[in-house]
């Protein structure tokens, strides 16, 4: 990286600072967010409504496996919400901080992304957009899994590219992939995804010979096992 692209690259980092941190403890917690950041604070799979209750309320006492997900989601949002509550306090900072650190990260990882595919200017001209994206910078001031989310499939996406020259890089790949399965479902999407861009790469035959494909895939299923584990139950 040059001189110049370094200083842009500062520059759209500190203008996603200041769009994601100015003022982000003045809006009012609602709605999914207050959901979200009350079972996290607890790790109680519990939400007051008159019209569906949860599966905690539906036994005597609480078996071991249904501290494994929420009803409605899995744990790992869940998880580092309650992480942050403990180091911050129950508090807006709690709540939000790490939701503004994974959308910081989203930024710099879509600049490294961009400029693997292509190269230094379209990784910056990628971060600009995305630093100034109005649903990126909404998503990323407020407690909900979708910043999070974001990060962990760039960082995932960011390994796949890795692998196609250093498969070593699969067992990361794996990781990130149960991660994002692990914050929410609708990672599901990104299975097929793969699939398809790794035939069209030519990449299966090799990686099936490869000892880090099935060690990723070991360590992947391990991760997402409590979500399949509480489903199942």
């Amino acid at each position: 990286m040059t001189k110049k692209h370094l200083i842009f690259l500062l520059l759209i980092m500190a203008i996603g600072i200041l769009l994601r941190f100015y003022n982000f403890t003045t809006t009012d917690v609602i709605t999914d967010e207050a959901s979200l950041a009350v079972r996290s604070i607890g790790l109680i799979d519990f939400d007051s409504s008159p019209l569906q209750s949860s599966p905690w309320q539906w036994v005597n006492k609480v078996p071991t496996w249904l501290h494994l997900s929420m009803n409605d989601h899995p744990l790992g949002f869940f998880l580092t919400s309650h992480f942050f509550f403990l180091i911050f306090g129950n508090n807006i900072w709690g709540l939000r901080l790490f939701v503004i650190l994974a959308g910081l990260l989203s930024l710099y990882l879509i600049y490294l992304i961009g400029q693997k595919l292509f190269n230094q200017e379209t990784g910056l001209l990628s971060a600009f957009i995305l630093s100034i994206a109005t649903y990126h910078v909404w998503i990323s001031r407020l407690g909900l899994q979708e910043s999070l989310l974001i990060a962990v499939v760039l960082l995932s996406f960011y390994f796949f590219l890795l692998s196609w020259k250093k498969e070593k890089n699969l067992l990361w790949f794996f990781i990130f992939l149960g991660l994002s399965l692990f914050i929410k479902y609708s990672a599901l999407i990104l299975i097929p995804l793969y699939f398809v861009i790794t035939l069209s790469q030519k990449k299966l035959l090799s990686w099936l010979k490869n000892k880090y494909f099935y060690f990723g895939l070991l360590i992947f299923f391990i991760i997402i096992s409590p979500s399949i584990i509480y489903n199942l139950k």
